[in-house]
């Protein structure tokens, strides 16, 4: 995994909110300038802790999102909102 680096030219394509408690964390799929799809989780406590994972593929970008979405659900976070395509600013 790599640290967070967002960039003007990336674009949105589904982004997540959860929430357990007082914490809230997103977990985004971006389509990057280069052609390729990142997958972000930023904990909104510590942004500095946030991760990009790179794929080329926008199916295995999809699958890896599900993938922790649902593995932060199982540990308790809900889901507080979700968004699909320009209507979130990356």
């Amino acid at each position: 995994m790599m640290r967070a680096r967002h960039t003007p030219d990336s674009t949105s394509i589904l982004r997540w909110a959860l929430m357990k408690g007082r914490r809230v964390l997103t977990c985004e799929i971006l389509a990057t300038d280069r052609g390729g799809f990142d997958v972000v989780v930023v904990p909104l406590w510590d942004i500095n802790a946030a991760v990009i994972e790179p794929y080329d593929r926008a199916a295995d970008a999809m699958r890896r999102h599900a993938e922790i979405a649902a593995a932060f659900r199982q540990a308790g976070w809900a889901v507080a909102r979700q968004t699909a395509g320009t209507e979130v600013a990356a």
